[in-house]
Order: C-alpha cells, then sequence, then structure tokens
C-alpha cells in the first residue's frame, strides 16, 4: 500500500472519554482458530467470531460454546483485540436439534453433535435446543434455564397472565413449544412465522421434523419473535450476562428493527399474541369511546386485530387464505384507521423493545464487570421505519448494491451512479457512534466487486463519510481480495489517530421522515414499492447535495428540536407526507423566527402526525402557517424523486435545479471538482484539526477505468476557533497528493489547491506554531520561544517579526511542515536583515528539514519586505542537508563565514525552487583567506531584482558559484572579489525577460566546463553582457564549451579563452575575439563578427558535417564562401574542415576525455601517430594505439577490415625503390572483413591501402 504524506504527524492524546467502538472500527469476521492471525493481518482491531454468541438459541447451547471456545477468548484477550459475537434482537430464536449425553444433575451436559454436524449423530439422546429450553426450564438444559442462580429470569406467559409451558403436541416438535407460541410473531391468521432449514445432505433424519411445505426434513427452526413480548429482554439480560462474564467485548445483533417482527409483508408475521393484546391497550389509550365506535369497535377489550384485518380483506375479495393476495396491497388500507394505528402500535412498541433490549444488555455487560460492551446493530436504515432512536452504539448494517425494500427493485447501483453517502449518513443517526459499520455484500455484483477500482471508489467514500466494511475473508460474498481490503484497513488503521476525535461540520439538515415511509405501508408491504414518494424524494435531495458539494446531515423526525436545529442554518424537507402540526408551530415556526432558513419540497404536512394517527389534515397542509414566512422557500413537485428515479439519466440541468432553489440558502463547500468528486468537512476542536475528505467515484463501470479528480480548488468556512488564525495544511492519502494554501475569500475562510488523485485524500488544516514575542532573538530549540510549544516535525512554524532585526537561530538540527516569517506590523515599512541562521560548525549542528523535504520556507513579505535566510557551514559533506526544503523564497540569501572555524562556509542547492527577492550573498565579511561555495546540482534558482543578483565574494573574501544542473535565473552577477569565480559545469544560465550583466570591480571568471550542457538562453529582445575585467574561460585542465538559446543576444568581446566549442542555436552570438582552436556551430542563429577571427572549424548542421576551410563571411564581404548566418564586418578563418561527425567523437570518447580536449580532430591521444581526424577516416580506435588499419594473411591470399562509407583501394609494388605502384582493386568498405587473392605472377611484392571518404 502506498501512503502520501506531506508531513509527519505528531499525535495529540485524546481528551475525550468515546468507548472503543468510537475509535475507527476495523471489523473483521473469522471464527477458526486462526481468527486472530486473520484479524491482525487485515489490519482490524475488532474481531466477530462464535465466541460467546446468542441468537437466542437458549444460554443452555450458549454455554456450551463458551465452554468450548474458552481458550479463544483468552487468546484474544491477550492479543489486545476485540471480539463481538453473533446475538439476535427482535429477529429470529433459533431452534436445532441435538444428541446429548446424559445430565449428571449438576454441570453442563455435554452436546455430541447438532444441526450442523448432525451426519455425524450416533444415536444418543435428541433433543431441540432453543429459548424454550430457558423459559420452559427443561431438565436436561439445567442449570443453564431461567432457574439460574446468575443466568436466570422469569417464565414466559400469555399475555392474559397464563404460564407458557409445555407444549400443544409431542415434544419432539419444538413448533409445538408454548414458549415460541406466546412469544413469537404469526401471520394474519394467528399461525407461527417460521424459517426452517433443511437437514445437511446425507445427514440420518432421526430426531429431524418433517415441514410438509417443501417436503423435507430440518434440523433448525428459526421463529420470529413479537416485539410486543417483555420476556424477550428478561432473556437478553440472561444471555449477555453469560457473554460479558465469558470475556467478549460486545455483539452484533441482528434485526434491530421490524422486520421479524412486522416485515416488510405484515400480514405474514406482524401479528403475534402480545402484539394483539397489546394493541387493544393502545386503542384504548389513543381513542375515545366514540372513536372506537366509529371505527367498529364496541369492546375494546375482545378485539383482535387479526379478525378485524381478514374480514375487511374478505370484504375487499380476499379468499380467506392467500397472504400474496394482491388485496393485502390495496391502497384502501392506507385509509383504514384501524390499520394505521396498528403501524403506530408497532412502531411505538418497537421502539420500546429495542430500548428495553439495549439497557438490559448494558445492565447485564455492568453488572459483569464491563461498562463498554458494545452494543452494534443490523438493518438500520434499509429497513428500520423508526424503530430505533438512538438506543444504540452503533449501526453496522448488512448491504448490497440492488433491490433494498428502502430504495428500491435497483437500489443505489453503481458508482458513478449509485452515492452511498446518503445511506451512511442516515445510518449514523439512528445510534449513538460517529461511525458506521456495513457488510457490504457482491450480490448481483460478484464480477464486479471482484475488481480493486470498483472497491476503491466504495470503500473510499466509507471513509469519508465515517463508515468502514467488515471484512470476512472466507465469505464468497464479500467484495475486493486480500490486497485491496486489508491495504484499506492498514490505510485506516494509519489515519485513525490523525483523525482522532473528528466530527463532521455539516449547517444544513435533510429532514427524515419514517412516519411519512411507515404510512405508504400495506398490509401486504409498500403501496408502491417502485415509487415511494418521501423516502426516494429523500435520497434524490442527498444525492444532489452530495454531488453539489454541501455538506449536510439527516435530521430524523424524533431529533425535530430546539436543540438540534440550533446547530443548522438550513433546513429541507423533501416531500415528507407526515408532519404534525405542533411539529410546525411549536419548533419549525420558533426556528424561523430566530433566523433559521426552511426550504418545503413539495406538498409536506398532508396527514398529521402519530398523534393524529396518520390521519389526512382537513386543515391543509401542515407547513401552511409558514409557507409565507420571509425564511421559507417552496419548491412544487417532488424534485428529489424525480432525479434519484433517473438514474444514469441525471443530468447537470437537473443538478442545476437544486443549485437554483437553494442559491445562498445552503452554506456551501466553494470548489471546481466536479460532481464525482465527494468532499466531506470535519473538526476536532480539542485538537484544533480541521478536515476536508475528498474521494472520487469517477469510474467507468465497463473498463474499470478510474479518471481522476484533476486538480482542483476547494474553498470552505472555517470553524470559529480558526478564522484569522496562520494555517498549516498537510495531506494523508493512499495517492500521491501535493496540497498548497491559496489565497481565500478572507480570513474566516480556508482555500486549498490540490493536485489530481484517484482514490481519496484526507486534508488537515490547523493553525502553525508561533515565535513567542516578535521582537525576541533567540534559539530555534528552546521551547519557551514557541507557542503552543516547540515545533514538532508537521507543525508550519510562523514568525511574526518586529523592528529591529531580531533572529532566530538554528544550531542543531530543528524540523518543521513548513516556516513562514512576515511582519508583525503589516502596515510598517521594514525588513529584517538577521533573519533566519543555520549554523553547522563546532559544537553547532544546524539543519533544517521542513515537511519532509517537500515542505516550503516563505520568508518573503510582499513586494519588497521580508528576511533573510542565513547560512554558515563549514562540512562540505554536510552543503546538501542543511536545508531541505521543497520550495524557498526569501528577501536575501547569505551564505556567510562569520565564526567558522574552517573559514570556508559550503551550500548546495539539490532540488526544488530557491527564489531570492534581492540578492545572493556569497561572503558577509571581508577576511583573507575566507571563501564560500554555493553548489547548485538541480531544481531553480531565481532572483528577482534585476541590479543585485548574485554577489560573488566581499572584498577579501572569494565566492564561487558552480553550477552543476538546473536552471540559475540572475540578471545581474557581481564580481565582489578577484578570485572569485561561476564555475558552469552543466545546467541552464537564463535570466529571463530581462538584460543581464556580469559585472566587477576587481576581476573574476567564467569558467566552462568541457562536457556536460552549459546553456546560456538570453530571451528574445534582451541581451546579456560581461564588463570588461570579467574573464569567460576554460575550467582549468579542460575544454570549455558553451550553449546559446534564445532569441535573445549573446554578448562576447574576448571569448579567447574558450577552447572547446560553442554551439549557438538561436539568436545572435556578438563576438571579437574566439579561441583558434575552437569549434564554431551555428545553427537557427547568426553570430556576429567585428573582426577577423580564427577559428578551427565551423559547421551549420550541429557538427554532423563541416564546412570548408578557408574565409567565411557574410554575403558581400569578399570572403571565400559566406553565410546568412554571419554577420558584422569581420571574417571568419576556419582552419579545418576535416573535421570528425560528432555522433562519432561521442561514441569514441568518454565526457571525461572530451572535457579536457582529447576529441579534437588535431589530437592524437594514443600517441600512434595518427591524430583523431585520420582515426575516423580509417575507422580505428583513437585511444588505442594498437588499433591501425593494416593488411593481413599470406601472399596471395590478403585481407583486411573495413567500414561502411569508405572507400577502400589496395595497390600492388614490386620495387619500393620506384615508387610505382599499380592498383590491383578497389571496392566499398561494408563494415565486414575484405579478402583479396593476387592472381598476378610475381615473385615477391609490396602492397599498400588506401582509404577515403566518399
Amino acid at each position: 500500500m502506498k501512503k502520501t504524506v506531506l508531513a509527519s504527524f505528531a499525535i495529540a492524546a485524546s481528551c475525550s472519554a468515546a468507548p472503543w467502538w468510537d475509535d475507527f472500527p476495523r471489523i473483521v469476521s473469522d471464527s477458526t482458530s486462526q481468527q486472530i492471525h486473520v484479524t491482525t493481518n487485515h489490519h482490524g482491531n475488532v474481531n466477530m467470531n462464535a465466541n460467546g454468541q446468542d441468537p437466542s438459541w437458549g444460554t443452555f447451547f450458549q454455554a456450551d460454546g463458551i465452554v468450548r471456545k474458552t481458550s479463544w477468548i483468552e487468546k484474544f484477550q491477550g492479543a489486545g483485540l476485540k471480539q463481538i459475537g453473533y446475538f439476535e434482537t427482535y429477529g429470529q430464536s433459533y431452534c436445532l436439534v441435538a444428541e446429548l449425553e446424559a445430565w449428571d444433575q449438576t454441570n453442563l451436559t455435554p452436546i455430541l453433535h447438532h444441526h450442523w454436524s448432525w451426519k455425524s449423530y450416533s444415536g444418543g439422546t435428541i433433543r431441540w435446543l432453543g429459548a424454550k429450553d430457558f423459559f420452559d426450564d427443561e431438565e436436561f438444559a439445567r442449570p443453564y434455564t431461567r432457574t439460574h442462580p446468575r443466568y436466570g429470569g422469569p417464565a414466559m406467559t400469555y399475555p392474559d397472565g397464563t404460564l407458557a409451558t409445555g407444549y400443544d403436541g409431542p415434544h419432539t416438535d419444538p413448533r409445538n413449544s408454548r414458549v415460541y407460541d406466546a412469544a413469537c410473531s404469526k401471520n394474519v391468521l394467528g399461525e407461527l412465522s417460521i424459517d426452517d432449514y433443511r437437514s445437511i445432505d446425507g445427514a440420518p433424519t432421526n430426531g429431524l421434523v418433517y415441514v410438509e411445505e417443501s417436503d423435507s426434513y430440518a434440523g433448525l427452526i428459526m421463529f420470529k419473535k413479537d416485539s410486543a413480548c417483555p420476556f424477550w429482554n428478561d432473556y437478553t439480560y440472561a444471555s449477555t450476562l453469560q457473554a460479558a462474564d465469558a470475556g467478549i467485548d460486545g455483539m452484533w445483533t441482528d434485526n434491530y428493527g421490524p422486520w421479524d417482527s412486522l416485515g416488510s409483508t405484515p400480514v405474514k408475521r406482524g401479528f403475534g399474541d402480545w402484539s394483539v393484546a397489546r394493541f387493544r391497550d393502545h386503542l384504548a389509550n389513543s381513542f375515545s369511546s366514540v372513536d372506537l365506535l366509529s371505527m367498529g369497535i364496541a369492546d375494546v377489550s375482545t378485539f383482535d386485530i387479526r379478525e378485524y384485518l381478514r374480514a375487511e380483506a374478505s370484504a375487499f375479495g380476499w379468499d380467506g387464505s392467500n397472504l400474496n393476495s394482491s388485496v393485502w396491497k390495496d391502497s384502501r388500507w392506507l385509509d383504514d384507521p384501524l390499520w394505521r394505528a396498528y403501524l403506530i402500535f408497532k412502531r411505538q412498541v418497537g421502539t420500546e423493545a429495542l430500548s428495553g433490549y439495549y439497557a438490559a444488555v448494558k445492565s447485564a455487560a455492568a453488572a459483569a464487570g464491563n461498562d463498554e460492551f458494545l452494543v452494534a446493530g443490523n438493518d438500520i436504515p434499509g429497513f428500520s421505519l423508526g424503530w430505533s432512536r438512538g438506543d444504540l452504539d452503533m449501526v453496522s448494517t448488512e448491504m448490497s448494491l440492488g433491490y433494498k425494500t428502502s430504495s428500491g427493485p435497483d437500489g443505489f447501483t453503481l458508482p458513478p451512479v449509485g452515492r452511498y453517502a446518503p445511506f451512511y449518513k442516515l445510518a449514523r443517526e439512528h445510534a449513538q457512534s460517529r461511525f458506521v459499520n456495513v457488510w457490504l455484500y457482491n450480490d448481483s455484483y460478484e464480477a464486479e466487486l471482484a475488481h480493486p477500482e470498483l472497491c476503491h471508489a466504495l470503500y473510499y467514500e466509507m471513509l469519508a463519510t465515517h463508515t468502514f466494511p467488515k471484512f470476512d475473508p472466507a465469505s464468497s460474498r464479500i467484495p475486493g481480495d486480500e490486497q485491496t481490503n486489508t491495504g484499506f484497513f492498514e490505510f485506516v488503521e494509519f489515519v485513525a489517530p490523525i483523525y482522532g476525535d473528528r466530527i463532521p461540520v455539516e449547517k444544513v439538515g435533510l429532514y427524515y421522515s419514517s412516519s411519512s415511509i411507515l404510512r405508504q405501508m400495506t398490509p401486504g408491504g409498500f403501496v408502491d414499492f417502485n415509487g415511494q414518494p418521501h423516502q426516494f424524494s429523500f435520497w434524490g435531495w442527498a444525492t444532489a447535495l452530495t454531488e453539489l458539494h454541501i455538506p449536510y446531515r439527516v435530521l430524523p423526525e424524533w431529533k425535530l428540536n430546539a436543540e438540534e436545529l440550533a446547530g443548522l442554518d438550513l433546513l429541507i424537507l423533501p416531500n415528507v407526507d407526515v408532519l404534525d402540526p405542533a411539529d410546525v408551530s411549536g419548533v419549525l415556526e420558533l426556528w424561523l423566527n430566530a433566523g433559521g432558513r426552511l426550504v418545503i419540497a413539495g406538498d409536506c404536512g398532508i396527514y398529521l402526525g402519530e398523534s393524529g394517527n396518520f390521519a389526512l389534515n382537513t386543515n391543509g397542509l401542515s407547513v401552511a402557517s409558514i409557507m409565507n414566512h420571509a425564511n421559507v422557500t417552496v419548491l412544487p413537485g417532488n424534485l428529489g424523486m424525480d432525479y434519484y428515479l433517473a438514474y444514469e439519466n441525471r443530468s447537470a440541468a437537473q443538478r442545476a435545479q437544486f443549485d437554483a432553489a437553494l442559491n445562498d440558502l445552503a452554506p456551501r463547500v466553494e470548489t471546481t471538482a466536479s460532481h464525482k468528486t465527494g468532499i466531506t468537512l470535519y473538526a476536532d476542536e480539542g485538537a484544533g484539526r480541521f478536515f476536508m475528505d475528498v474521494n472520487n467515484v469517477d469510474i467507468d463501470i465497463n473498463s474499470y477505468t478510474v479518471t481522476g479528480t484533476g486538480s482542483v480548488e476547494i474553498e470552505a468556512e472555517l470553524p470559529a476557533w480558526l478564522c484569522g488564525k496562520d494555517l498549516q495544511v498537510k495531506v494523508v492519502s493512499p495517492d500521491d497528493a501535493m496540497i498548497n494554501l491559496i489565497d481565500a475569500a478572507d480570513t474566516n475562510h480556508v482555500k486549498i489547491a490540490l493536485s489530481s488523485i484517484d482514490r481519496y485524500v484526507g486534508v488537515i488544516i490547523e493553525e502553525a506554531v508561533h515565535w513567542a514575542d516578535p521582537g525576541h532573538s533567540g534559539s530555534w530549540n528552546v521551547a519557551t520561544n514557541w507557542i503552543p510549544s516547540a515545533p514538532a516535525a508537521d507543525n508550519g512554524v510562523v514568525w511574526n517579526y518586529a523592528p529591529g532585526n531580531p533572529s532566530i537561530t538554528i544550531n542543531e538540527p530543528a524540523e518543521a511542515g513548513w516556516f513562514k516569517a512576515s511582519r508583525s506590523n503589516s502596515a510598517s515599512n521594514y525588513w529584517n536583515t538577521a533573519g533566519l541562521r543555520i549554523v553547522n560548525d563546532g559544537l553547532s549542528t544546524g539543519r533544517f528539514a521542513v515537511g519532509d523535504g517537500t515542505g516550503s520556507i516563505d520568508m518573503f513579505d510582499n513586494v519588497w519586505f521580508g528576511a533573510r535566510l542565513a547560512v554558515v557551514n563549514g562540512d562540505e559533506n554536510a552543503a546538501a542537508d542543511i536545508v531541505d526544503a521543497g520550495g524557498i523564497a526569501v528577501r536575501n540569501f547569505l551564505l556567510d563565514t562569520v565564526g567558522l572555524s574552517s573559514n570556508i562556509s559550503y551550500y548546495t542547492h539539490e532540488a526544488g525552487a530557491l527564489t531570492v527577492q534581492t540578492q545572493i550573498e556569497l561572503g558577509g565579511v571581508s577576511k583573507s583567506g575566507d571563501a564560500t561555495v554555493f553548489r547548485q546540482t538541480a531544481g531553480t534558482v531565481t532572483v528577482n531584482h534585476w541590479d543585485y543578483g548574485l554577489r560573488l565574494g566581499q572584498n577579501l573574501t572569494r565566492g564561487k558559484y558552480i553550477l552543476d544542473g538546473g536552471t540559475a535565473s540572475v540578471s545581474t552577477v557581481t564580481f565582489a572579489n578577484p578570485d572569485s569565480v561561476f564555475e558552469f559545469n552543466s545546467g541552464v544560465f537564463a535570466p529571463g525577460a530581462r538584460d543581464a550583466l556580469v559585472k566587477t570591480a576587481a576581476g573574476g571568471s567564467v569558467q566552462l566546463a568541457g562536457t556536460g550542457t552549459r546553456e546560456f538562453r538570453i530571451e528574445s529582445g534582451y541581451s546579456m553582457q560581461l564588463e570588461p575585467g570579467v574573464t569567460i574561460a576554460d575550467k582549468p585542465g579542460e575544454s570549455g564549451t558553451l550553449r546559446k538559446t534564445g532569441g535573445g543576444t549573446l554578448e562576447l568581446d574576448d571569448a579567447s579563452g574558450i577552447s572547446g566549442m560553442i554551439d549557438v542555436r538561436e539568436g545572435m552570438l556578438s563576438a571579437t575575439t574566439l579561441h583558434p582552436d575552437l569549434y564554431l556551430l551555428i545553427g537557427a542563429a547568426v553570430v556576429s563578427l567585428s573582426e577577423n577571427i580564427a577559428v578551427r572549424a565551423l559547421s551549420f548542421d550541429g557538427g554532423q558535417s563541416w564546412a570548408s576551410a578557408g574565409s567565411w563571411g557574410a554575403p558581400g564581404s569578399g570572403a571565400d564562401y559566406d553565410s546568412f548566418r554571419l554577420g558584422g564586418s569581420g571574417m571568419l578563418q576556419v582552419v579545418s574542415d576535416a573535421i570528425p561527425p560528432e555522433a562519432w567523437t561521442a561514441l569514441q570518447f568518454s565526457p571525461a576525455q572530451i572535457a579536457v580536449g582529447l576529441s579534437k580532430d588535431n589530437a592524437d591521444p594514443d600517441g600512434d601517430g595518427f591524430d583523431n581526424w585520420h582515426e575516423y577516416v580509417a575507422g580505428t580506435d583513437p585511444t588505442n594505439a594498437e588499433s591501425v588499419l593494416q593488411l593481413s594473411g599470406e601472399f596471395p591470399d590478403l585481407w583486411f577490415a573495413t567500414q561502411t562509407g569508405r572507400l577502400y583501394a589496395v595497390f600492388v609494388s614490386t620495387n619500393l625503390q620506384s615508387r610505382q605502384w599499380s592498383v590491383l582493386t578497389n571496392s566499398e568498405g561494408n563494415g565486414a572483413g575484405f579478402s583479396i587473392i593476387d592472381t598476378n605472377r610475381f615473385m615477391q611484392g609490396y602492397y599498400k591501402v588506401d582509404v577515403l571518404l566518399p
């Protein structure tokens, strides 16, 4: 995994007392013996396993599991990890077949085999294990029944108080148990709602129950709990206590909502005996006798909702048995006051049950000594209908990307269309944690979610919304692969201590009305599953707000109060069908009068709230009284649902509708980012940090190609405690991410420029550390000089200096995220000539590392003012480490020798940009024997001032600037000492759009090396001159070369010291004298001569060919040859045209040999008597004396090597004294050997080979 961190982070200890699950929980599922390894390998800190779990299958079976897993529990505790087990809330109650040994009347009865191992059944005693064992105190399960002294509870009863004990039929069939009959959900016919699971293939049928509907045998029956039955919470207390005593740290508890006690088709499971009975109480308490009579209820004490609904259904045409009949989804049910009353009752009793469940768990865990026992609930918000209202630690919900009861038949679909931040934000409001956990399944998208690119888009959207997936490596339903999933959790593990106690910054509220959703429910389910008015409007608005970068929170109906509204500037009501008038007049109107703003989208308040039984509001819309309020905006239609259902056809025009409707109402993030970029704001006031989480969902789901965000700018309002502060910014990212602070609208805002990212970046903004006293000088390492404390490596540092030139001295290694210096009084005109001083000599070991080498030093203050950066360093080997920064901007840069024991001060610039406003000073005092050496190996060095520029030396102190690479941009170079040197080895000297002058009062030299690229780039319309007294010459021991580029003019009155090569590629070179051994190359340029000058060779094509020897001049000059590339009154005498091509020279000679002139045509580096020109023609090695062109073989068979591009002639003579040679043969060279057979009948002879260029 790749992490980009633009500063190392100092982690402040949190002062909060948050529970352990509120610290970036990374949950991994594994129930094998390798569960610790699997969890840590995935960088998890919580494991969900089978240790201590109980999906309501009885404390007897739970106890058996605890005994078997005791050592595993202890190992987990020893590893410092948290472990949670699977429990059931008001969902299923497992009951499974088992083979037991005999009970010894005291201890836990051993379980030999059960449903999952029934293939191994060995003929022993068979019992069915479940909650019935607990409530019915069945003997085989003792002591782990309701009579247990610690893990016990009351007996189950029917609503009328009758003890629910025994069986209505054979006890071998758990479906006959009166416990389940009394406590579990039933359909409208009064039949238990049951899920059954077939036995494992090949298992015996002994003890199993026959399931007539499927003609099969089951070894596992799942009953569904009736949330109106209060005894389930007694069982929960006992089960939790036993689990907490065993040492587990919490529970993932399924069905934390209405799924099994109401269901998506209530007619099939919403009518347990306790619900039927307690509904009578609800009716009696909620309606008058007159109201009841109007609904056909004469005696509420005998009323049975099941009988009523069956009768009504029959009147609608129901056949009396088919629970899948369309009658049960008839829209007329929505107008039935008794059905609506039953829905409201189920919601209220469901919420009561969940609160009781939560209290029972917490009470039991506390009794076991665990005050931080996690309750993580499932099925929220996908199907919650307002059941859970905060009595829950954290939502941990199963989730798939397709069909969901809350999002329709297609679900949200894949990114970039599908945005899941709305789902996570809604989930968060149902519990107390700032985090959400999801079990992301690959259902219907198995192939798609195997691609890491898609997983990254989903995972990092989760992180940006404080949500994390639960990974289950053994499951085929989990997306991604091990590398993708472990890499994500590794990154979360890394950022967790940095993100600390942060919470979202959200000033816009989006109202969520679970009542509006519930009112759409018929006994057969939602009246229009494909078009849910409020739910889909909510999703559409939430998606649009996400895409418009408007930070928002969800405000559920149960949080509509003055306290919650106080933190909001704007509230949006998205087609809220159900809205009680009392909430309008008693809450919203008061908030509006206090300055709040409200958007009413669509028809809101058509129906009354729960207290009004969801009845039609006969007075019109509940919001009618505030629609004309000055702070209210009314939007017609269902804009949100239209946008949600458009899916991939959602358009910019639709988003513009939302944008225009909100106009200036909604506090938003101003950004250049696209709608496919998510931006979420967080703040941690205790740590002083403000956050921007940026995630990218721009993925092509056909090719899985990710399009990065592109470079973006983001501006957001700062928290009050950061307004007006000097800020620093850092990032954490799995991508390469770069960031800069740029000028915001005002000091109440922050604006950043961010490089393109593919996945995610977390931006951290905080106050920089300050120098304590603007007028005080001191050492960096003294803690008392800083506010709030000595800078850590990641802290930005601000120094606001007063007049009087105070200084900061770094005399031991120091680090900072960045450093900024400026005047403490920006209205006064002064600069700081003392500035920041870094000393490395003797006992002083000053170094300054800024942002791990990527941070900035900014000591330039406005147009003219600023402070000096001074370096005193006697260690040449440390020259590049003295200042390690990505960018340096200062008023002056001084390389000083004051107090230096070695008399020579060194500095090396090897990366980034050094920008100096006025002058680089190489030497601060005049002292004989002192010297300074500034070396540039890469990056840029720029001096902005046109006149001061670069000063080499200071009277008696020598200065040396060595340009080894990069670009130096200086308009004036001043030699202030006669022995000072500008040594040009490689790189670019580019003054920019200005004239350049090298001047002196005492001498000095520009020395050019023989290899590398020494480019003088003079821009068109400008010139560069050297004053008399400044010499430009070869670097000692080398033959100097230079390259002239740019359309401007380089004026070299006396360039006779350059003996290597001048390559004029662009613009003009003006010269009075040149070295006679010089190679002069002229490209798309002009060389102007004022005198007659001799050079060794001339080329107009970059040295690939050479101009004829003789005199050259401008057209009309009278020279032997003329060229429009030459100008002026002088002529150029070219000595030789026998020059090897540059390509051959580069191949035959090393840079070091070229540098010292060994490659010149008239040089003989191997001392064999043949100069380089003749070596080139002969095709021999000029650096090897044994490499010669010669004939080999024995008469009359002769042979010699040839080169391509050569003509060879072989001559023969019988008498050398006569000097008469006859041509034997001639041929063009082919790069191979050439064989000759002399057929002449000479007794003896002499042979020679001539080689010529064509």
